[in-house]
């Protein structure tokens, strides 16, 4: 007789870059957390990621937590964690049970994330660190950015009147394009602009220089969907464009 045949394991859609990461159990500053895609691994063994906000309080948007074999445990557009408070990933809430890090309030500005019960974190990318003389020095020659690899995804570039942007970008249901974080430069450096939560609609342009969807060609970016769920981030007009970092 012969035994049945066991179906092979589904892989896992662990995303490698969070399967790989360096975490430890250090204090992670304030001073780090301004702008930031934070990676954990959870006392309860899951894997997530978000992006960090600090001040007194620590702000996590986009959180994403996976089960070990990479499939999707919660997500959360938001979360907010008091200072000297626990939080606990698995279950995106303030809690001491089980908690994976403190939000440890030192004294007014001062504020570490301190790992909590096993649980680990690093940073694989500092938004904040990214000014607009790094993006000055970058080769913008990324022409279109595929909506798979829309996820926590900075964007470097210059607008067409020339200034330098950032931008978090994320593909979203319903083909819409999350832009969490923007920032636009004048040409010394300093804040044009800065906006938060941005949703660009499925095939629409968008001004970065202004912070409004736009149908013409002081437009920058172009939210190109082909079908549901295929589209391309792309430059538009005389701006230029590089993919930075993806999840």
């Amino acid at each position: 007789m012969i035994d049945t045949v066991v179906p092979a394991a589904p892989p896992s859609s662990l995303p490698r870059k969070l399967a790989i990461a360096p975490f430890n159990i250090d204090k992670i500053s304030r001073q780090s957390l301004r702008g930031a895609i934070v990676f954990f691994k959870t006392s309860s063994g899951r894997y997530a990621v978000a992006e960090a906000y600090a001040g007194d309080n620590l702000y996590l948007t986009n959180l994403r937590v996976y089960n070990s074999n990479g499939s999707i445990h919660l997500e959360r557009d938001s979360l907010v964690i008091r200072s000297s408070y626990l939080c606990d990933l698995d279950t995106a809430r303030e809690t001491s049970a089980n908690a994976d890090f403190w939000w440890e309030g030192v004294s007014p500005g001062v504020h570490f994330l301190v790992p909590r019960n096993g649980a680990s974190a690093c940073i694989p990318y500092n938004l904040a660190a990214l000014g607009a003389l790094n993006i000055g020095a970058m080769n913008l020659t990324t022409t279109a950015v595929d909506s798979r690899i829309l996820q926590y995804a900075v964007i470097a570039g210059k607008t067409t009147s020339g200034r330098p942007f950032k931008i978090l970008a994320h593909a979203k249901a319903g083909n819409v394009l999350q832009l969490s974080y923007v920032e636009v430069f004048n040409a010394d450096g300093t804040r044009y602009k800065y906006k938060q939560n941005i949703n660009v609609p499925s095939s629409w342009t968008y001004d970065l220089d202004n912070l409004t969807l736009s149908g013409g060609n002081a437009a920058d970016i172009w939210w190109h969907v082909i079908s549901n769920n295929v589209g391309f981030l792309e430059r538009y007009a005389t701006a230029k464009m590089r993919l930075v970092w993806s999840l």
